[in-house]
């Protein structure tokens, strides 16, 4: 009977190690630089890509958000600034050209299941 016990122990460990080795991201944080995405949050592990001036990718502890502003309403948009926020015109004003950025930043923040 112990050995028995001890077989399917070993067995569970066996199961344990192979899930977790295909439970890792297929990329690592060093790859995501290489690939031109930028540490936007470290605390979160946040890396944002921008592909073009509207659509952005973010991974935010290695979830990926496709972020396509265009999807999105002029007051859908302002609902995800104001939580970060006073307005839209706000973050223009701070961020400039990176506007687009950082709007597809608060909407990933906000998107995690």
């Amino acid at each position: 009977m112990e050995t028995l016990t001890a077989i399917w122990v070993l067995v569970f460990f066996v199961l344990l190690l192979i899930l977790k080795a295909f439970s890792k991201p297929i990329l690592k944080e060093p790859d995501y630089k290489r690939l031109g995405y930028r540490l936007t949050d470290p605390g979160t592990r946040q890396w944002v890509k921008k592909i073009t001036e509207t659509n952005f990718l973010v991974i935010e502890n290695g979830e990926v958000f496709d972020i396509e502003l265009n999807d999105f309403t002029h007051e859908e948009l302002t609902m995800y600034i104001t939580r970060y926020y006073d307005s839209l015109q706000q973050v223009e004003e701070i961020y400039g050209d990176d506007v687009n950025w950082v709007i597809a930043e608060c909407i990933a923040e906000q998107s995690k299941a």
